[in-house]
């Protein structure tokens, strides 16, 4: 949680505190709003709003029919737009693959064009947080908020871009507070989808949302802009469920290979000096989605997987950068554990491709081998039987020789996932090693690991 959520989520509860020093200024930062023209001062009246926004929640109804925020938002977000149209076209370059690139391309006074665009970027990300706080005023507004978002979603300046990705998914979940009695209903994971959306819900997601999440993630020229896309994806999915996802896994799968194959625009049109960087931070990016995806879905993440698999373990060559290596085995590691039909399908695999690893120095790429071999063996259960032993050989090396405790842990919490997935194939030894190095300082979350680990023996 960042500081700015501590503090929102610090003072919902002090409505005192709200009183006595937020509300007063209401008034002068609403005239600061609606009647200056600096930029600056608009993008911190704005922000003050949507912090406010956030705090109160539906509390903030009445500010927001008062001053007309939604109106203002969506005024800042379009008309600029326009009236500059031509002339960002004839003086932006694709070339100008970020902020400061694109403002130095548009001369002038650089302040005031980062005033401009910034202030716009923050009206947008506003309307998110309007819409998020009070779905039954927004809704009055919501046909003029998409339209505004349709113009600024491919706009020039990439803060923008970023803000419209985040704007979607506020309104998708607005939408659904909405229909669902103000809150946004549980669900059930897995496939096949049990409870679905309201109607209108779900054709504002799939027909309007998606598929500019999955335009942009093919043609955006930004990294960073491809990665808040797929951030707000991946949020989707985890608020809302299966349902976000069930009718669009063909092109989850499509959009997934052509990143990890380095085939979108951004990755593209990336400079050599910039590739490696690039792909590092989407795969990260696209990391966390898969790992979402597979914990929502569980084995109904298995067709994805199954279309992704050959493309995401070339990313585990030892050729690679050592992050994007790291990051690989990761992904593997999770999917196995939350998708566990995928162990049957890929582990004996993934387990040759993880023993190769003991050669290697990294010890991060250690640690999520061992991470990954302890959840094969955990999921696949009987199927992985007959690794054990190479895999007991393996994780015996990295107690023995890692220097990094974090790795020893790893993987001494693999070993703990062994031994209760096949006790009689245990070595003896095994229990003494796990006693004899508890509790685990480098990774203490694994000692809930090893504490069921102890208490399986006891009780068996």
């Amino acid at each position: 949680m960042c500081i700015r959520d501590r503090l929102i989520s610090a003072i919902k509860d002090r409505k005192d505190l709200i009183q006595s020093l937020f509300i007063p200024c209401v008034e002068p930062v609403y005239a600061n709003l609606k009647n200056t023209d600096d930029w600056e001062l608009k993008e911190g009246a704005f922000t003050f709003f949507y912090h406010l926004a956030a705090a109160l929640g539906e509390d903030f109804t009445l500010i927001l029919t008062q001053c007309n925020l939604l109106e203002l938002c969506i005024q800042d977000i379009t008309a600029e737009i326009s009236t500059q149209k031509q002339k960002n076209e004839e003086e932006f370059s694709i070339g100008s693959d970020t902020d400061e690139e694109a403002n130095g391309a548009k001369g002038g006074s650089s302040r005031q064009n980062n005033g401009f665009l910034d202030e716009k970027a923050t009206a947008v990300h506003a309307l998110g947080e309007f819409a998020l706080a009070c779905p039954t005023v927004t809704a009055q507004y919501f046909d003029k908020a998409c339209s505004a978002l349709d113009q600024a979603y491919i706009f020039y300046y990439d803060s923008v871009r970023s803000e419209v990705a985040i704007c979607y998914k506020n309104l998708v979940k607005s939408l659904t507070k909405l229909t669902s009695n103000g809150v946004i209903p549980t669900y059930a994971k897995g496939l096949p989808v049990t409870q679905r959306l309201n109607p209108k819900v779900e054709e504002f997601l799939k027909e309007d949302v998606l598929a500019k999440y999955f335009d942009r993630i093919k043609q955006d020229e930004v990294p960073e802009v491809v990665g808040i896309v797929l951030e707000s994806f991946k949020e989707l999915v985890e608020a809302l469920g299966p349902v976000v996802v069930d009718n669009v896994l063909d092109q989850i799968a499509e959009v997934t290979n052509m990143l990890l194959q380095g085939e979108t625009l951004c990755q593209t049109y990336a400079s050599d000096e910039e590739d490696m960087e690039s792909d590092t931070l989407i795969l990260q990016h696209l990391s966390e989605f898969l790992v979402a995806l597979s914990k929502t879905l569980q084995d109904g993440f298995v067709p994805v997987f199954q279309k992704i698999y050959l493309n995401l373990k070339r990313h585990t060559n030892q050729k690679r950068d050592p992050e994007e290596i790291i990051i690989a085995y990761m992904i593997f590691a999770e999917v196995f554990h939350y998708s566990p039909s995928t162990v049957h399908l890929y582990g004996k695999e993934m387990i040759e491709s993880g023993l190769g690893t003991k050669t290697l120095s990294d010890e991060e790429i250690t640690r999520n081998a061992c991470v990954m071999l302890g959840n094969i063996a955990s999921s696949g259960k009987e199927a992985m039987l007959q690794n054990h032993q190479q895999i007991y050989g393996y994780l015996a090396h990295v107690i023995q020789n890692s220097q990094e405790l974090p790795t020893k842990d790893n993987a001494i919490a693999a070993v703990c996932k062994l031994g209760w997935t096949a006790p009689k194939q245990m070595p003896q030894e095994i229990v003494q090693v796990v006693v004899n190095n508890s509790p685990l300082q480098g990774d203490p979350q694994e000692n809930q690991t090893v504490a069921q680990f102890i208490i399986f023996f006891l009780t068996n």
